[in-house]
């Protein structure tokens, strides 16, 4: 539906690029695709949960809300949006991230608002309009529970029910490299343990048949069958793609 497509590029943190070669002649609109992530960089679990972030958000809009014929603008500037709005900026911003000190948490909410139209500023200044706003719309996250604070002075973006592209990313990331074997229940904790570090997912222990465990076990065999790992029917898995071949959607 136009109005989801229209909404998902107006809001996308993505790097978008145009392909102006497109199939057919007849076709008015371009062909856009977006850049999701680079996995091996520090900013790639942030980059790609965020983008399956507003991939769910956009699949629940309803369509009803604004007609197939408005336009959608260009990304709104940040300081014009309200509490609520901002907070959910703020997260989407530093999902995936992990545990963030304050200050480096606001710094990287404001480049990425600068990368994407929604600020401008040529330094960020402490206590500046932006800094302050970025802070306070923190704070706010921190009050709605999108946001925890894992120690004293850091605060981490909080992912509930992860969509089963975000557990197997964790499962890729969490295991060790390419062709090195790890004990199936030893790598099933490593990796709910990677993901309650990087995207605040919750539980004091693993319980057999819990929904954490479940989780993971289904991304490993997700993975297995996408020929990612070995392990098929072993009591051992073991990593067979490099991180940058895959797509975890």
């Amino acid at each position: 539906m136009r109005f989801r497509r229209e909404e998902f590029w107006r809001s996308t943190r993505c790097r978008p690029a145009a392909l102006r070669e497109i199939a057919s002649e007849d076709e008015e609109e371009e062909t856009r695709v977006a850049i999701v992530c680079e996995p091996e960089s520090p900013e790639g679990p942030m980059h790609f949960a965020a983008f399956v972030a507003e991939l769910l958000r956009v699949r629940e809009l309803d369509p009803d809300v604004i007609p197939e014929d408005e336009e959608v603008g260009d990304s709104v500037d940040f300081l014009t949006l309200d509490e609520d709005d901002r907070a959910a900026r703020v997260w989407a911003s530093l999902l995936g991230n992990g545990s963030t000190e304050r200050d480096e948490a606001v710094r990287l909410v404001a480049k990425d608002l600068r990368e994407s139209g929604e600020a401008k500023f040529a330094r960020l200044r402490s206590g500046g309009e932006l800094y302050v706003a970025i802070d306070q719309a923190i704070a706010m996250a921190i009050r709605l529970g999108k946001f925890d604070r894992p120690q004293r002075g850091y605060v981490r973006a909080v992912l509930e029910d992860p969509p089963p592209g975000v557990w197997r990313y964790c499962a890729m990331q969490a295991l060790p490299e390419a062709g090195v074997p790890m004990d199936r229940e030893a790598a099933t904790r490593r990796i709910a343990e990677f993901a309650a570090d990087v995207f605040g997912i919750q539980f004091q222990r693993l319980r057999r048949g819990g929904k954490i465990e479940t989780a993971v076990k289904s991304a490993l065999n997700s993975c297995i069958r996408r020929g990612w790992l070995d392990g098929a029917g072993k009591s051992w898995v073991c990593r067979r793609a490099d991180l940058d071949e895959l797509d975890f959607a």
